[in-house]
């Protein structure tokens, strides 16, 4: 089947359905096979300006009088927000959350040591891979940088003796 002009690309209609869950970007309901991908704006057909709408309300958006204006019309921006709200409630699962308990039984400051350690020793070993300037050592900016960062972050935990499990 052919492409109409103003219409989306398959893979982008599959995109945003899957990130919205099949719900409706509107009124939050699983609208199931019930849902279409319509348009924020006229004439544009990038995956930015699609908005996953169930029948009921695609025709809400679509036709609101402007001669005879009794409520308030939907703006794109409004669409918009609602849309990429929509889409967070429905993909925040991807990033592994922190354990809500792990973060409240922490000491002050263990999390933040935790993310120094974690994270310079990962910046560490990225940089190997990059081509960054040689400074000192063998070893390039960055990888100075994120060794410091690690080594306050381990102080910061053995000085605290933060690294062992909280009592329960």
């Amino acid at each position: 089947m052919a492409r109409r002009k103003n219409d989306f690309r398959e893979e982008d209609k599959i995109k945003v359905l899957l990130w919205c869950a099949r719900h409706c970007c509107l009124c939050g309901k699983n609208a199931g096979v019930g849902i279409e991908v319509a348009h924020l704006e006229r004439n544009r057909s990038d995956i930015e300006n699609a908005i996953p709408l169930c029948f009921d309300c695609h025709g809400a958006i679509g036709h609101y009088n402007v001669q005879h204006p009794r409520g308030r019309k939907y703006s794109s921006c409004e669409l918009r927000s609602r849309r990429d709200q929509v889409y967070e409630q429905h993909t925040r699962h991807l990033v592994s959350p922190t354990n809500y308990r792990v973060t409240q039984a922490a000491p002050d400051g263990t999390l933040l040591a935790w993310y120094l350690v974690l994270s310079g020793s990962a910046r560490f070993l990225v940089e190997f891979v990059r081509i960054n300037p040689v400074v000192v050592m063998g070893l390039t900016q960055a990888q100075l940088v994120s060794l410091v960062l690690a080594a306050i972050g381990g102080w910061t935990l053995l000085a605290r003796r933060s690294w062992r499990p909280a009592a329960a």
